[in-house]
């Protein structure tokens, strides 16, 4: 029989978490889209959008540059990450290259409501 600490802890191979209490639950108002004026039920996946950056669904945002952006077959609109897009066609092996980029959010100046939405989860 060992003698260490973690056997002691590790009955089972299994570990376990005490859990002595609730994470807090962070509630954020909808606010609407400014591409459909619907409200926006989950603001964290919400993307600043138009010139004045408000909020808007991803897939509103997504189908709107779909309509701006030129597209030749079998180009797409994918996202990127850190709020920018960009017109891909995908390669073998799961691979994909990009023809041009999208810059839909403002990297350094977020607006006042992600700013804001920041603050909520930083607590």
């Amino acid at each position: 029989m060992r003698e260490n600490n973690t056997d002691r802890h590790h009955r089972g191979g299994r570990r376990r978490f005490r859990h002595d209490h609730d994470a807090p639950r962070v509630i954020i108002p909808a606010q609407p889209c400014v591409v459909c004026t619907q409200p926006i039920s989950e603001m964290a996946s919400a993307v600043a959008f138009g010139p004045d950056q408000g909020p808007a669904h991803f897939d509103c945002v997504l189908m709107e540059l779909t309509k701006r952006e030129p597209l030749v077959s079998p180009e797409k609109i994918a996202y990127l990450g850190s709020g920018l897009f960009g017109v891909i066609v995908e390669k073998e092996n799961s691979r994909f290259e990009i023809h041009r980029k999208i810059v839909v959010e403002d990297p350094i100046n977020p607006p006042a409501w992600r700013k804001e939405l920041r603050g909520l989860y930083k607590r």
